[in-house]
């Protein structure tokens, strides 16, 4: 039997390629599984970007409905708190007046006893930082009236409850209509005195943008660093105030000696009495004024017309 080799090489040649098909036939299912493997991947992370989108906003409405539980009970809490306590639930402001026209508010309440507190807080620092209040003189007056300051304790007038109460006692103990003349959407409920501080020039600071008050003297001046070794005598001469210490001293100009004399009294009201480090000694003698006004003028190179200066 004769051997055909070209039937030979033919087998071979099938085997070839049938070999080829398979690889071909295995590389498309591994890409097909490659795909596939991505497309689940793509899916898993498209639906894990979605939770995550949709986490915060689910946390965040569940802490809302908490809050909300949790507020609603405080809230009632605190209702009956109120109630017990016998408030009143409004809407109360404190301002400033000047001459019956609001210039300035300080705060404001939802509860009248919370506002009352503010009230009497604000009244009480007032009476206790002013050591000398701001006077008007004669001449100073706008509409032929004296400036008045107040502080104010306002509630908000309610058409349906309000009974149409708009009287205070004055200071002779007689019943007058209370109104604001810029405002007359607010009950007045409490008033008080507003104390303006009077502004001195004390030396070493600019007389006109640096002037200080009788709690700022007081305080940076008079009772600091008060002992033994630096003892302090304050005097009157005219219209000056002298701090004296055992090696300088500091001085204070008012605008009058009216002025000085007043000034004088409120920082010696405002001393401890108890305190043996601060002398108060009044005038001083008309022998020792020569004295005063050459160390005056040694200190500020001021010359004597400015120095026996009495006014300004």
């Amino acid at each position: 039997m004769r051997f055909n080799i070209e039937k030979h090489l033919q087998k071979i040649a099938e085997k070839k390629e049938k070999v080829k098909e398979k690889k071909k036939a295995k590389k498309k299912r591994q890409k097909e599984k490659i795909r596939e493997l991505k497309k689940i991947e793509t899916h898993k992370r498209v639906l894990k970007k979605r939770r995550e989108q949709y986490k915060p906003i689910h946390i965040k409405n569940l802490r809302h409905r908490q809050n909300q539980r949790y507020y609603k009970k405080k809230r009632a809490k605190e209702l009956e708190e109120h109630r017990l306590k016998g408030d009143v639930y409004g809407f109360y402001r404190i301002i400033i007046t000047k001459n019956y026209e609001q210039v300035n508010e300080l705060s404001y309440s939802w509860w009248m006893l919370t506002a009352y507190d503010k009230f009497n807080k604000y009244v009480s620092e007032n009476n206790s930082n002013v050591i000398c209040e701001k006077i008007i003189a004669q001449s100073n007056k706008q509409n032929e009236e004296p400036v008045i300051n107040e502080i104010l304790l306002l509630k908000k007038i309610n058409p349906n409850e309000d009974d149409g109460v708009r009287e205070l006692r004055n200071e002779y103990g007689t019943f007058i209509e209370h109104k604001i003349i810029n405002n007359n959407k607010y009950a007045i409920i409490a008033k008080q005195p507003w104390y303006i501080p009077e502004t001195y020039n004390v030396y070493g600071y600019n007389p006109v943008t640096d002037r200080k008050t009788g709690r700022w003297i007081f305080d940076n001046i008079i009772n600091k660093d008060c002992t033994k070794e630096n003892l302090k005598n304050i005097f009157m001469c005219d219209n000056k105030i002298i701090i004296q210490y055992n090696s300088d001293f500091d001085f204070i100009t008012c605008k009058t000696p009216n002025e000085c004399i007043r000034l004088y009294n409120g920082l010696q009201q405002a001393t401890d009495p108890k305190n043996k480090y601060i002398i108060y000694s009044g005038f001083i003698s008309e022998s020792h004024k020569t004295w005063l006004y050459n160390q005056l003028e040694e200190k500020t190179g001021w010359n004597r017309t400015q120095l026996y200066k009495t006014r300004g």
